[in-house]
């Protein structure tokens, strides 16, 4: 584990920065504060906000600089921030939190976060629990999504792994299945975690399993995001678990934040970001607009307007006022509906194998991939690379990609200029063929 990551999984180290006392409390508040707050008092705190982040790129990053003189600041499309990183930072990079986002849409982008964009994220997350009367300092949790805590090929227990101090239990959702569930509930049992974070479809799997073995257990709180989080797997976590789940959307840019409760409808959050909703198209009784997004807070980076790709769904025929009530969050939508379904890929044992974003963790000399399944046990990478990339990034991508895969399905990486399409002429993350 690098030294970043070892201070990342120290519960006091981790408060210190992302619970500072300099600026925590004080920005809680002017969030707790907008819970209240009329519609224009919200539009007037957020377009303040807005202003100081046009302010602040338009001044110190060289995007923002060739943008400043436009009459209306362009939309910020994805392609143009990737590999292209340093043209949007407004300050040193060692003033910052660099993180990664390997892309569900396979485009891998690095962003970097200042304290304030840290802050405000943990509050975020700190509301959602204390809304249901746990406190974030001290919770014990578990987490269920795409970690890399053991090999794809070892099988033997223990499937959690003590983070934190010991106040969260990491598991590898890969290993979850008819034969192992058992020993992931006597983990989840000894170590009695306040709240499961989990992946929607690492969730449904679980208590599916826990249903059909008989197994039950009492965790308050599930809190997943990252995929669609279906009516159904709600309804079986509240049976099988006893909890509450609470969803959330948001992406590694922070330039949007919605939250739903038990399956009802999605709120943004508001003043953590400048949202516009820009209607994509209708279909049957639903509305959808693609979410455009402006963080308010992460004055290391400022990304503009920037699209998100993700669409919501409203009621077909909702006003202009009625979007604007969804913009500022004192209207609700009905659903999330991203680019995030899919990725995954089908196991030779009939299962599926999830987190396949995380295979490009690390690599910094990728311009765009894709996951190929030509057949159940055949499964090609599309690389299209940056300048850089050499074998031994290629053998750092199969290196990661074993560590998820089984050992039966034979993989490979494939340096390409082009990624495979659909008929239809889409470029889907995951392809999976018939024969597959």
């Amino acid at each position: 584990m690098s030294l970043i990551n070892r201070l990342k999984s120290h519960r006091g180290v981790y408060d210190a920065i992302r619970r500072t006392p300099l600026i925590y409390s004080y920005l809680k508040g002017r969030l707790a504060a907008l819970d209240h707050a009329s519609l224009d008092e919200r539009r007037a705190f957020t377009q303040s906000r807005f202003e100081t982040v046009l302010r602040r790129c338009a001044t110190r990053t060289a995007y923002g600089r060739e943008c400043a003189s436009l009459g209306e600041w362009p939309i910020l499309e994805k392609e143009r921030l990737r590999s292209h990183e340093k043209y949007f930072l407004s300050a040193p990079r060692w003033l910052t939190c660099r993180g990664h986002t390997s892309g569900t849409t396979g485009i891998p982008l690095t962003v970097y976060r200042s304290l304030p964009s840290l802050v405000i994220e943990q509050i975020v997350f700190d509301r959602l629990v204390e809304a249901h009367g746990l406190s974030p300092r001290v919770m014990r949790t578990a987490t269920l999504r795409g970690d890399f805590e053991k090999p794809i090929t070892d099988l033997d227990p223990p499937f959690g792994r003590l983070r934190e101090g010991g106040r969260n239990l990491v598991f590898s959702s890969n290993h979850l299945g008819m034969s192992s569930v058992k020993h992931y509930v006597e983990e989840l049992r000894a170590f009695q975690p306040d709240v499961l974070f989990a992946y929607p479809s690492s969730l449904n799997t679980l208590c599916a399993l826990m249903e059909l073995h008989g197994l039950s257990l009492r965790i308050p709180v599930a809190v997943t995001s990252s995929e669609v989080l279906s009516h159904e797997t709600v309804a079986l976590a509240r049976k099988v678990l006893g909890c509450i789940s609470i969803d959330y959307y948001g992406q590694a840019e922070r330039v949007s934040f919605a939250t739903a409760v038990d399956g009802g409808r999605y709120r943004f959050v508001p003043g953590y970001a400048q949202i516009e909703l820009l209607f994509s198209h209708r279909d049957g009784d639903e509305d959808f607009y693609e979410v455009i997004g402006t963080g308010l807070w992460n004055t290391a980076m400022p990304l503009v307007r920037f699209r998100t790709g993700d669409l919501i769904a409203t009621e077909a025929g909702v006003s202009a006022g009625d979007i604007e009530s969804i913009r500022y969050g004192v209207g609700s939508f009905r659903r999330i509906v991203g680019r995030k379904e899919g990725a995954y890929l089908e196991s030779p044992d009939g299962g599926r194998i999830f987190a396949m974003t995380k295979i490009m963790y690390g690599i910094d000399t990728v311009y765009q991939w894709q996951i190929i399944q030509d057949a159940v046990d055949q499964v090609r990478l599309l690389v299209i690379p940056k300048a850089g990339f050499s074998e031994s990034e290629e053998r750092k991508i199969l290196s990661n990609a074993r560590f998820m895969i089984p050992s039966s399905v034979q993989v490979r990486v494939h340096v390409t200029d082009r990624l495979e399409r659909t008929k239809s002429g889409k470029t889907p993350f995951v392809i999976k063929m018939k024969a597959a």
